[in-house]
């Protein structure tokens, strides 16, 4: 059998490809002090590195932010089927109409609640799936990216930006139907809390004159005669539209990252423009809910009308005013997180206060989660409550 030789030039062999050395994937990072601190015990610890979730910038931990919205879901759940129960059972149907209402708005709740579950949990539909979170061993697979401490980074900069965008659109949806029902079953309680009156109609003068003398026998005018139920009801989307301009289409009023989009003045033009629809919402707010308020404790405390031939006793209007007077201003919270909002991202695209310099490219990840634990903690107490509240007059009424 003949042999084969090879045979080359010295010239041939210098001219070829010179063979480097397969560098050896840089390990990816562990989370350290995490890891070796309070959270020592996580069960998540015990995942292999390669098969967490990215950090989406440290506060995103798939598993936390999803507990959050979680129980939030949970919670608007429950109280959705007991104001849904006592609706149907009531027999009283001024009691189980405020329940309809109540089970209405947290029904509203739970479907939103569901999709930004989904979301929080990286469950996307396939035509956003780029936008959600991967395995970090994704980023490593045959040595891609081993080089970079944190290959993910820029992904998850985006998802951070995409997802909090798709979750507020879902918040504002959620809102702008829920708070017509809202504004409907406490104008609907404040008036049963509060109805109206005059003694020397109703032929109670005497009795009133005695327990009175001759004030407090007549209601009083309301502080805003022009805003009903029905006109603020129907102000409610528009509040939330107001909200839309400077989230959405003004970006949080936020510069764009290549400066050279837009000059410094037309920057604080559209600045100003979304303080203008901000303020206007919070106007419309503030007047709908003194409005309510007034039409809650404009007579003063309902006991003290409690003389012969006035409202008989134990008919839980001194519980009325109390509580939906405490449901009207916990409302308050939600402007006051969209205030932070807006600070948070402005204090953050310039890095003061030691916190980290994000764009507008991404999204603050600690803001991120700020919004659902206070969100959703304000959809508990307000939806939840008033639910909780509804059902409870439902076993005395």
């Amino acid at each position: 059998m003949p042999r084969v030789k090879f045979a080359f030039s010295k010239e041939e062999l210098d001219a070829a490809p010179t063979r480097t050395a397969v560098r050896t994937p840089t390990p990816m990072p562990t989370r350290g002090g995490v890891v070796n601190g309070v959270f020592a015990l996580n069960p998540t610890s015990e995942i292999p590195e390669a098969d967490r979730f990215t950090p989406m910038g440290d506060f995103g931990l798939v598993p936390v932010r999803t507990g959050v919205v979680r129980l939030a879901f949970m919670k608007l759940l429950i109280t959705l089927l007991l104001a849904a129960l006592c609706a149907g059972f009531s027999p009283n149907k001024h009691v189980a109409f405020s329940c309809s209402l109540a089970a209405a708005v947290n029904l509203i709740a739970v479907v939103h609640y569901a999709f930004i579950w989904a979301i929080r949990a990286q469950v996307l539909p396939d035509a956003y799936k780029r936008f959600a979170a991967k395995p970090r061993g994704a980023y490593t697979r045959l040595g891609e990216g081993g080089e970079s401490p944190k290959p993910w980074e820029a992904d998850d900069n985006r998802n951070l930006l995409m997802q909090e965008f798709a979750v507020d659109a879902l918040r504002h949806s959620d809102w702008a139907v829920t708070l017509v029902f809202m504004t409907l079953d406490m104008w609907d309680l404040a008036e049963y809390a509060n109805p109206p009156f005059n003694a020397t109609v109703d032929g109670n003068v005497t009795e009133c004159v005695a327990a009175h003398d001759a004030v407090g026998c007549a209601s009083a005018d309301p502080v805003y005669p022009e805003l009903n139920r029905h006109i603020c009801a129907a102000l409610q989307p528009l509040i939330v539209l107001c909200g839309t301009v400077p989230r959405f289409y003004l970006g949080e009023l936020r510069q764009p990252t290549n400066p050279k989009k837009m000059s410094r003045s037309s920057y604080l033009r559209l600045v100003a423009l979304g303080l203008v629809f901000w303020g206007g919402g919070f106007a419309i707010w503030y007047l709908c809910s003194r409005a309510l308020y007034d039409r809650l404790w404009k007579d003063g405390p309902i006991e003290e009308r409690y003389w012969a031939g006035g409202f008989p006793a134990d008919t839980w209007r001194e519980h009325d005013q109390q509580w939906i007077g405490i449901l009207i201003w916990l409302q308050f919270g939600y402007p006051i997180v969209s205030a932070l909002e807006f600070a948070w991202v402005q204090v953050a695209a310039r890095g003061l206060c030691k916190v980290p310099k994000v764009g507008a490219d991404s999204y603050p990840a600690g803001l991120s989660f700020v919004k659902d634990l206070l969100y959703g903690l304000l959809d508990v107490l307000t939806k939840g409550g008033l639910a909780m509240y509804a059902s409870s007059r439902a076993a005395y009424l």
